[in-house]
């Protein structure tokens, strides 16, 4: 009987081990996996916010004429602002210690050209952090922002200004733009020396799932809203993201989803139950020839 006993506790021990080792690997993989993010929905609106500075006078002191100090001027001050509409997501860190974002990246060119603008090229590799990500402390600034707005202006440059500049583009011009969704983390890798550069330096290097670019919008400078066709809404966007409520119906472990592995763990069942009864009929067998 102890026999039986022993045989019995080494297969579920050996059972047990599998199964267990299935569930850690499936709670790695449905940690780290990625979802990729919806194609992203967006408008474009032109907004211009010129105005006109005043000729300054004043009066001359010997002879009391009024006279003109300053010539007036008109400060150009038109943009396009891109509005994101955010996707539902929340920002975790996975197993690994990586920071899973929601990023985006935005590019745009004249109508009549072939060569795109992104944003990520001007800021050394970074995308766009929706703003329903933004962390103050610990904790997120604005976690139910429902858009993420980017203002590029036109006209002459001015180096004073923090907004990306789109070249000094006439009323009646035409730009397009296109906008995509990223879900990942950044690494630093080591950059080596060259000759431009002979000291070991550093660079974020972004890993993760896009949407790809979304369809292009063609908005035309200097036209109001309602002139603009093209600069509304595509189509509702779908929440999107590794949240807890949408990833657990994603979750696989092991390669197995759970119905699988409930049909798994009911086959180890039955072979325990089978070699345990083949074990002990055998022990039987065996102590009734002993008795005769």
């Amino acid at each position: 009987m102890k026999k039986i006993l022993g045989i019995f506790l080494f297969v579920m021990l050996s059972i047990g081990l599998i199964i267990a080792g299935i569930v850690c690997m499936g709670e790695v993989q449905a940690e780290t996996a990625l979802k990729k993010p919806d194609i992203l929905d967006f408008t474009l609106r032109f907004v211009d916010n010129s105005y006109d500075v005043a000729p300054i006078y004043s009066t001359d002191p010997f002879t009391g004429e009024t006279v003109l100090s300053k010539e007036g001027y008109r400060v150009e001050n038109k943009t396009i602002d891109v509005k994101i509409k955010n996707q539902s997501f929340n920002r975790y860190v996975d197993s690994q210690g990586n920071h899973i974002l929601l990023q985006y990246d935005i590019r745009w060119k004249g109508h009549f050209d072939d060569y795109w603008h992104e944003y990520s090229s001007r800021d050394k590799g970074y995308y766009l952090g929706a703003s329903n990500q933004i962390m103050d402390g610990s904790s997120l600034l604005y976690p139910n922002a429902p858009y993420t707005e980017i203002t590029y202006f036109g006209g002459t440059y001015r180096e004073d200004s923090d907004r990306i500049w789109l070249g000094n583009v006439p009323d009646g011009g035409k730009i397009d733009f296109q906008v995509q969704a990223f879900i990942g983390y950044y690494t630093r890798v080591e950059v080596p020396p060259d000759l431009f550069s002979p000291r070991t330096g550093e660079r974020l290097v972004f890993t993760g799932e896009s949407s790809g670019w979304s369809k292009t919008k063609t908005i035309t400078f200097g036209v109001s809203d309602g002139e603009n066709p093209d600069n509304t809404p595509s189509s509702p966007s779908q929440p999107s993201g590794p949240s807890q409520s949408s990833s657990q119906s994603e979750v696989t472990i092991g390669g197995f989803n759970l119905t699988e592995l409930g049909l798994l763990i009911a086959l180890c069942s039955v072979v325990v139950a089978l070699t345990s009864a083949l074990m002990y009929n055998r022990t039987r067998g065996k102590q009734g020839l002993v008795r005769k």
